[in-house]
């Protein structure tokens, strides 16, 4: 004859039992290590913002008036050296996260992809130094995958890499406040005004990328400079017209 309690309600009681001290213990410890996994993982992010703009001494977060999609935090070095901002963007895989360092002269100082989950040997890529570096010295200004060296293989990942880098871009140059005037909303009267008191090849850059809309290839092919140069020229050039323009200065030269 079977015992009711030894053969059906003592297992049962058992292992609720089991399962009870079980979960105590695992929310004791989870108590115990959350407060330590935060620690560290704030103590990687400020040594790789660090590392990504050396000449920053400390950082502040900084809460944006407007976020910008993509923008997961922004901070700004005590130094007045620059900002590190963390975007991100959908890969093949999930969101492909990056910090982007940006120097006081506007320009990317450096980036580093983090961990994701694209796919291994070909969106993991991102994180490597040859498609990491090419960036570095790049104007705070947007770009598309036929402005770098995307991945072969691997053209959702490269979408989103640039993507989130764009995002940065955004983000940085909404806090730095040197996005300047809109040109697309000038009159062709008023934007040729300003452009006299650029040099020739910064007023072709300016016309041929604002009213012509030619990518930095087609550029190239014109001026026959390298198409970095040129993108670096065209954003300074832009923000000294900005700045001209806020100035009321269209004068002739």
């Amino acid at each position: 004859m079977k015992n009711t309690w030894n053969d059906f309600v003592k297992p049962i009681v058992v292992l609720g039992v089991i399962c009870l001290v079980t979960s105590l213990l695992l929310a004791v410890t989870n108590n115990v290590t959350a407060p330590i996994i935060a620690e560290n993982a704030v103590k990687t992010a400020n040594a790789t913002r660090q590392a990504l703009l050396p000449s920053a001494d400390t950082f502040t977060e900084v809460a944006p008036e407007t976020p910008t999609e993509g923008v997961t935090a922004i901070y700004k070095a005590d130094n007045d050296s620059g900002y590190v901002i963390t975007a991100q963007a959908k890969g093949y895989g999930g969101e492909v996260p990056v910090m982007v360092a940006f120097n006081a002269e506007g320009t990317i100082e450096a980036v580093q992809f983090l961990d994701n989950d694209e796919t291994p040997g070909l969106g993991q890529k991102v994180k490597s130094e040859a498609f990491q570096s090419q960036f570095s010295g790049m104007p705070a200004e947007e770009f598309g995958l036929s402005d770098i060296d995307a991945i072969t293989g691997a053209t959702i990942s490269s979408g989103a890499a640039a993507s989130a880098i764009n995002a940065a871009i955004a983000a940085y140059n909404q806090e730095a406040g040197v996005a300047g005037e809109d040109l697309s909303t000038l009159s062709p009267e008023e934007l040729r005004a300003a452009l006299n008191t650029l040099a020739p090849l910064d007023r072709a850059l300016i016309l041929e990328r604002v009213l012509d809309g030619l990518d930095y290839a087609a550029l190239a092919c014109i001026h026959g400079r390298p198409a970095a140069y040129l993108r670096t020229r065209y954003h300074r050039a832009k923000k000294q017209l900005a700045q001209r323009l806020k100035e009321g200065e269209h004068y002739e030269v």
